[in-house]
C-alpha cells in the first residue's frame, strides 16, 4: 500500500466512524444507516461480502438488515446465515469469531458452510453488535480465498460495530423515551378532560364529584365507550350524552 493509498484508507475510515457516531444525521432511516454501514465496512475490510443482521426482540433468530451494495449472494445462503453460522454464533457469545475457514470434512455448520462454498467464499468472520450487556445483531464477513480476511480485519470491524451498536442503542432509547412521554402526556390531557367533565356533572346535578364520576364510570362501561371519549363529549355538550330512542 502506498503512502497515499494509506492516507486515504486513513480519512476514509475516520469519516466512517463520524458517520457511525450519529445514525440519526439529516433524518436518515435505520436501514439506510445499516446499507451505509456495510458498504463502507466493505470498502475497509477486504471483504467480499458484508452483512450486517439484527437480532429479533424475541427468538434467538436474526434477520438480514443490510449486505454491501457489490455482493451477489444467494437467498438461500442468506436465510440459512440467519439461524446457524457465525454471525448467529457471534450474538449468542457476544465476543467476535474467525476468521474461520469454511471446510473440513465435517463442518460444524453444515447447512451454512455448504452453501457458502457453492457461491465461492472460503472464510468466515463476524463480530457482535453490542453495547455493554446489549447485542442488537451482528456483522458478518465473507471472503473467496484471497486471505485477504485476517485478524487485523476481524478487529477493525469489531471496532465498527461497536461504534454502530452504540449509536443504534441509543437511538432505540430515545425512541422509547419520546413513546413513553407522548403517552404521558395523552394520559395527562385525558385526565384533565375526565376532571372538567366530573365537574360539570357534579354542578349540574348536584352530586359531589366522586358521585358524577361513579355515573360517568358507569355510561362509559353500558355503552362500551372510552372514559375519555366520554368525557370529551360531556365537555363539550355540558351533560351527559342522551340515549337513543
Amino acid at each position: 500500500m502506498t503512502q497515499r493509498e494509506r492516507s486515504q484508507r486513513e480519512q476514509l475510515l475516520t469519516q466512517t466512524f463520524v458517520e457511525l457516531a450519529d445514525v440519526n444525521r439529516h433524518g436518515l432511516e435505520e436501514a439506510d444507516y445499516l446499507q451505509a454501514m456495510a458498504t463502507r465496512c466493505e470498502q475497509l475490510l477486504n471483504a467480499d461480502c458484508v452483512i450486517v443482521f439484527r437480532a429479533q426482540p424475541s427468538g434467538p433468530l436474526l434477520t438480514p438488515a443490510a449486505v454491501s451494495p457489490s455482493s451477489d449472494i444467494p437467498r438461500q445462503l442468506l436465510r440459512a446465515a440467519c439461524s446457524e453460522g457465525p454471525a448467529i454464533d457471534t450474538c449468542r457469545t457476544a465476543e467476535p469469531l474467525g476468521p474461520t475457514p469454511l471446510s473440513g470434512p465435517t463442518p460444524r455448520w453444515p447447512a451454512f458452510v455448504g452453501l457458502a462454498r457453492a457461491a465461492g467464499f472460503r472464510t468466515a468472520a463476524a463480530t457482535p453488535l453490542r453495547y455493554h450487556s446489549s447485542v442488537l445483531g451482528s456483522l458478518l464477513l465473507l471472503e473467496n480465498g484471497t486471505g485477504s480476511l485476517g485478524p487485523e480485519e476481524v478487529r477493525l470491524a469489531r471496532a465498527l460495530a461497536d461504534a454502530a451498536a452504540s449509536s443504534l442503542y441509543f437511538r432505540q432509547q430515545l425512541h422509547r423515551h419520546t413513546e413513553e412521554s407522548v403517552h404521558l402526556r395523552t394520559a395527562l390531557v385525558s385526565r384533565s378532560v375526565i376532571e372538567q367533565a366530573k365537574g360539570i356533572l357534579a354542578v349540574q346535578l348536584g352530586t359531589t364529584p366522586d358521585e358524577a364520576f361513579t355515573m360517568l364510570r358507569a355510561h362509559a362501561r353500558s355503552h362500551q365507550q372510552r372514559l375519555s371519549e366520554l368525557a370529551q363529549q360531556v365537555v363539550e355538550k355540558g351533560s351527559l350524552p342522551a340515549d337513543p330512542a
